[in-house]
């Protein structure tokens, strides 16, 4: 009686190929999400997006707008600066589309001075850019703070600190002193929260949505290293790709003839 057959044992999965097909599934939603959100950007204009404001509760929630406290603004004679979103503010009168927080704000003379990053803004009174100012100027950003001394406007860097002559729109290297008063954040008052927050709610449009959702600053730190894990799983995808390519290329063909 011929003995029953042994089953022949499963082939043996290479880790290569293992390592592969895990990272593989790991990193799908995340590669789909960044494809097709890229594919949108690139078509941003003819869409219309940087024009368009997204207003939903959605993107409320994830820009930390809603019912939460507006950011801390600075109060001037000239009325609350502060930003929103990506947009700064003078109560309720839009003052510029920076994508950068104010840092500072104060009146000299019968100008609105704003400090941001690596950019100083000269308005009139009733928010009308005069000019502004940045590193061609002889300004080196981080720029941090804003004040008065006297008759000077005062700036101060990470590094140094600067004069500001607003007759001569020009900034020469100075030391601030005690009598130095800065411009210093505050709350919005009562009464201007619910107009800001109404002035603001369309401050954020869907193509900086999709730039954010597609970096993953949409969720934060954790979304950023979401997507930098993302694109290492396809760094290895490619290098484990290319090596079971040549591997399984060179290597003889299993049994042979009889």
């Amino acid at each position: 009686m011929n003995s029953p057959s042994r089953r022949s044992a499963p082939p043996r999965i290479h880790p290569a190929t293992r390592w592969h097909r895990l990272l593989g599934m790991l990193s799908l939603i995340i590669v789909l999400t960044t494809t097709v959100s890229g594919i949108i950007i690139n078509h941003t204009d003819e869409l219309g997006l940087a024009r368009r404001q997204a207003q939903n509760a959605l993107v409320d929630f994830f820009y930390m707008r809603g019912a939460r406290d507006l950011p801390q603004g600075f109060a001037t004679a000239a009325g609350f600066v502060v930003g929103v979103g990506d947009r700064t503010w003078r109560d309720d009168q839009l003052l510029h589309a920076s994508g950068d927080a104010p840092r500072g704000a104060v009146v000299h003379a019968d100008r609105l001075l704003v400090l941001y990053r690596a950019r100083f803004d000269e308005y009139t009174r009733d928010g009308r850019l005069v000019e502004s100012y940045d590193e061609l100027d002889g300004l080196t950003p981080p720029l941090l703070r804003l004040g008065v001394d006297g008759d000077r406007i005062v700036i101060a860097g990470k590094h140094m600190a600067w004069g500001f002559d607003a007759n001569a729109g020009e900034f020469s290297r100075l030391a601030p002193s005690a009598a130095t008063l800065w411009s210093t954040a505050a709350a919005p008052p009562p009464e201007l929260h619910t107009r800001l927050h109404a002035a603001s709610r369309g401050s954020i449009s869907w193509e900086r949505v999709l730039l954010d959702f597609h970096s993953g600053r949409l969720l934060g730190p954790f979304g950023r290293w979401l997507v930098d894990a993302a694109a290492v799983c396809l760094l290895i995808l490619a290098v484990t790709g290319t090596y079971m390519w040549f591997k399984f290329k060179r290597a003889p063909p299993r049994g042979g003839d009889s």
